[in-house]
């Protein structure tokens, strides 16, 4: 913090803005150029997606669990296991699919960049 405070005030004691623009990013001025506003959209777009993505694969995980321990205890009972190994099936096409989907996403951010 005592750097940035010498960097900014001259001998003078006058602020040096130039040295202050070093420090703190420029926003909404003409300073701001188009690729500074683009690469914020990309981030702020890619960890939206990756939240979303993760927090898919996390619940689908959970019920893969979930239709595991279904089909384990459906003690014989056919429909008990088809309906389980069903929910299995449509958990591990969504994880497919999540993660597909998390791959390309990455493929492409790092392409447009």
């Amino acid at each position: 913090m005592s750097t940035l405070l010498a960097a900014s005030v001259s001998e003078t004691g006058v602020p040096n803005v130039e040295s202050i623009n070093n420090y703190v990013p420029v926003v909404g001025t003409r300073e701001t150029t188009l690729t500074d506003t683009w690469n914020r959209l990309t981030n702020a777009g890619t960890g939206v997606i990756n939240i979303l993505l993760w927090t898919a694969g996390i619940i689908l995980t959970l019920s893969v669990i979930m239709h595991a321990i279904s089909y384990i205890s459906s003690g014989g009972d056919s429909s008990k296991a088809a309906t389980a190994r069903q929910g299995l099936v449509n958990a591990a096409l969504g994880l497919i699919v999540v993660t597909l989907t998390l791959v390309i996403t990455q493929a492409i951010v790092a392409f447009v960049r």
